[in-house]
């Protein structure tokens, strides 16, 4: 009996010492950064928002769907781009007046891809309006470096 006691303490010390490097090791590395996905986002009939304020990534894409089935439209006003900034957030936006518009059809926008044109090293705020059945509310993205 104490010959299998003397194999078992070992085992039992590497086991803890395992745990407490391990806890150890975790305290002191700094944290993951936020892992960033593409995200769609409810419109509400009143305009309101599953998500007001969508961080994405540079690899990311946003889509927008009226949770009701109503007529839906994205732009972003030129006055809502960040500062020193006049490249709409997204490729193939359709530009009308002073606004950048995103793909829509029915109920439904997709951003496609972030431009390549913006700049880098910052993260950069938009803002934009999601028009709900002829309500016109505002928005927020930022797009992180």
């Amino acid at each position: 009996m104490a010959n299998g006691t003397l194999r078992t303490l070992p085992l039992i010390g590497v086991f803890v010492v395992g745990l407490a490097a391990g806890w150890l090791i975790q305290r002191l590395l700094p944290p993951a950064e936020a892992k960033t996905h593409d995200l769609i986002i409810k419109v509400h009939p009143d305009g309101s928002l599953s998500v007001p304020t969508a961080n994405i990534a540079r690899g990311n894409t946003l889509a927008w769907i009226s949770d009701e089935g109503l007529s839906l439209e994205i732009p972003f006003p030129v006055s809502g781009f960040p500062q020193g900034v006049t490249v709409p957030p997204f490729k193939g936006m359709t530009k009308r007046g002073s606004e950048y518009i995103v793909r829509c059809g029915g109920g439904l926008c997709f951003s496609g891809d972030v431009n390549d044109g913006l700049p880098t090293g910052r993260k950069l705020p938009y803002k934009y309006d999601q028009t709900i059945g002829g309500k016109r509310v505002d928005g927020m993205i930022i797009i992180n470096p």
